[in-house]
């Protein structure tokens, strides 16, 4: 009796907030056995924190988007793990801006990078994978609503982003960021516009309230672990003034018209 109550009070949990909280347990389960195993365990290195924040954000925003089409087992696991650890090598190599990428070679990077960092992740989601199914016996998302929830996420992350592009960096800052600063940008705005939607709904007060914690996460990100110029210069950080009274107020603009 108690467990049908249970239950069925589990089948009216939004499918969206399940796929968001799936996806968030992902990611940190991924990063903690990445983290212990392969680069405490195997390669006893330490790639920093914006390695490791950023990483973290990325197997979130697969991990979502993946499994709204895919669902959630071991083979939709599998596929997703294969096309987070491509994105990630390619990243790693050509994107990722301090630590162990600008120093590792070809053999560290796709010989036995790819291997140790999909069995990492792999595992990391193996993990997530029974805690959700102990908590959710018999609850699968409903896809249909899903996927056009993450759709939506990305577009709309992808608008602020361009926005943002235009407003802050062009006319306010007057400068190009880089690449890597576009798609750490991306990254923290897929996975922040799900979350905030989901939990605090749309609507204009949403809308605007969403706007400016999306502005403060990416200014404080940008303070602490976010360098602009690369892919082709050397890094470099952004100031006070540039931060807080150009990047934060013209983020906000951005993120309020693009959503």
């Amino acid at each position: 009796m108690h467990n049908s109550s249970r239950n069925a009070g589990a089948a009216h949990v939004s499918p969206r907030k399940d796929a968001i909280k799936f996806s968030i347990l992902v990611g940190l389960s991924a990063i903690f056995v990445d983290a212990a195993i392969a680069h405490g365990l195997l390669w006893e290195n330490d790639p920093y924190w914006t390695y490791w924040i950023t990483k973290t954000f990325l197997i979130t925003t697969v991990f979502l988007f993946g499994t709204a089409f895919l669902g959630i087992g071991i083979i939709p696991g599998l596929v997703l793990t294969a096309v987070h650890t491509l994105i990630f090598e390619i990243y790693y190599q050509w994107l990722a801006p301090v630590g162990l990428p600008r120093e590792l070679d070809f053999n560290h990077l796709w010989i036995t990078g790819v291997p140790v960092h999909f069995l990492a992740i792999f595992g990391g989601y193996l993990m997530a994978l029974w805690l959700w199914r102990r908590n959710h016996p018999a609850l699968e998302a409903e896809r249909g609503e899903t996927w056009r929830f993450v759709v939506y996420g990305l577009v709309t992350a992808v608008m602020i982003v361009a926005n943002d592009g235009i407003l802050t960096q062009l006319l306010l800052l007057q400068d190009f960021p880089g690449i890597t600063f576009f798609v750490q940008h991306i990254l923290i705005a897929f996975v922040f516009v799900c979350v905030w939607t989901a939990y605090a709904g749309a609507g204009p007060t949403g809308w605007t309230v969403g706007a400016l914690m999306l502005a403060l996460v990416w200014t404080t990100y940008a303070m602490y672990l976010g360098p602009r110029g690369l892919l082709f210069e050397e890094p470099y950080y952004s100031g006070y003034r540039d931060l807080w009274w150009l990047s934060f107020s013209g983020g906000f603009v951005s993120a309020l018209i693009g959503w």
